[in-house]
């Protein structure tokens, strides 16, 4: 009697789901086969008793001013023609259809929208990552990005609509957004940081666009364009956000310092360790480094042992770095240059960022402890009054030094220095900058996720 084999069970994806599925298991590819349908049609023309189509008269005369003044404020190319829309990132050119292709004032305006806001990733403007291909998780991103900040943008734009307009808008709206959201693995997550960087991207196209005078009041005016250029504080602490957390002690959207937040995720992850599973936290982090404002996001499963925010940055890099399934999915994916280019990345961040945040740290200590010394008021004797104080200038000079990529910091003050009878203080090690072979600051793209 002959066995019979199992058969593999056939089944139709999409290609969002077929995506996901790889991303999960990279050997599932092989089960994967490209299906190709073909469908005979006909030409309106040749079928009798079909009324010509009418063209759509969309007027666009109400948005036209503000449609050439956000490309002319963006500078980037403008091409209308063919039946496609998209960003050539490569020519930096938004191409739209003809205005009469679209149904309506609002479909022409968000389609613009929506291209301009892939545009605004452009390198000289906003500066986040456009190489993603069609299918990847990263261009899914960027789509969820860039069609949200439409819809916000149109939104405040404030074109009349019927309340049916409106509805049937935000449902094309919503089923764009969803179908992007299914080739992201971890979805829920994703769609904060992408509600996030959404609000910053419109906010970008209405400034541009010079839609506020008419729209806003003078106040939320100002307060866009106070977003739109930001002054970077250079004697700022990194501040961290908490995105999306399953730990009951953290809240959606609380920010705190980086050394409230990296000796808070210790003691959480700690706390956790005696549990079965782990709270899912995903964060980011708001810095200024080498004279820029930056961003870093992330999420650390606390309880997982990886201990405080800093440390679980050096383990998660470390670990992918020195992975070898993690370089042989790179290379059959990415090819060497991508390769490279991740190990060159991670590189930069254990070199330069982790000890760039533990000195930051370091710093906030010498704050606190010189603070809680100065609380003593009156009792406490001139020379350690005067001792302290310039502890806490200290401090606040090397954040400003930190911020701008200088590392090397000058020594520590000394009660000595100011009371001669005083035995030397035991202060907080100042990490230095390793001076082994260091990356160059502009490796570290600004408003980019850096996890995974």
């Amino acid at each position: 009697m002959k066995r019979r084999l199992p058969t593999l069970q056939k089944k139709l994806l999409k290609w969002p789901e077929a995506v996901r599925l790889v991303r999960q298991d990279p050997t599932y590819e092989q089960n994967l086969v490209l299906r190709c349908r073909t469908s005979v049609v006909f030409n309106a023309k040749q079928i009798s008793g079909i009324p010509p189509l009418e063209a759509n008269q969309t007027n666009i005369d109400a948005i036209r001013q503000q449609r050439d003044t956000l490309l002319k404020n963006m500078e980037v190319g403008y091409q209308e023609g063919g039946d496609s829309a998209y960003y050539d990132v490569h020519a930096d050119r938004v191409v739209l259809p003809p205005e009469s292709t679209f149904d309506d004032t609002y479909s022409y305006l968000c389609t613009f929208l929506h291209e301009c806001g892939h545009a605004s990733g452009h390198e000289s403007r906003l500066n986040r990552d456009l190489s993603g291909e069609f299918g990847s998780e990263s261009y899914a991103k960027e789509e969820l990005r860039v069609e949200i900040a439409s819809a916000f943008a149109a939104q405040e734009i404030g074109l009349q609509l019927t309340d049916a307009q409106l509805e049937q808008h935000m449902q094309r709206h919503l089923a764009y957004v969803q179908n992007w959201a299914q080739a992201i693995e971890d979805a829920p997550n994703e769609l904060f940081a992408a509600i996030r960087d959404a609000d910053r991207i419109s906010d970008y196209l209405i400034m541009n666009g010079e839609f506020l005078p008419q729209q806003m009041p003078e106040q939320a005016i100002r307060s866009l364009a106070a977003m739109q250029a930001p002054t970077p504080d250079l004697a700022a602490e990194p501040t961290v956000t908490i995105v999306w957390s399953e730990s009951a002690e953290l809240r959606e959207g609380e920010t705190m310092p980086l050394s409230r937040a990296n000796a808070l995720f210790a003691s959480l992850d700690e706390a956790r360790l005696a549990s079965p599973g782990y709270a899912k936290t995903e964060f980011t982090i708001d810095f200024v480094m080498n004279g820029t404002p930056n961003h870093y996001s992330g999420r650390q499963d606390l309880g997982d042992g990886d201990g405080n925010l800093i440390d679980h940055i050096e383990k998660y890099h470390t670990d992918y770095i020195n992975n070898e399934d993690w370089e042989n999915y790179l290379l059959r994916n990415k090819g060497k240059e991508g390769l490279v280019a991740d190990k060159e990345r991670r590189t930069m961040l254990l070199r330069e960022f982790v000890p760039y945040l533990q000195q930051h740290c370091n710093l906030s200590e010498l704050e606190r402890t010189a603070g809680e010394a100065l609380k003593v008021g009156d009792n406490l004797p001139p020379a350690k009054a005067a001792y302290y104080t310039a502890v806490q200038t200290y401090a606040a000079k090397c954040r400003g030094l930190l911020n701008q990529g200088k590392y090397n910091l000058p020594p520590v003050p000394q009660l000595t220095d100011f009371d001669s009878k005083s035995q030397p203080q035991p202060q907080p090690a100042l990490v230095q900058q390793p001076q082994t072979q260091q990356l160059p600051p502009q490796q570290m793209q600004p408003n980019i996720d850096l996890e995974p």
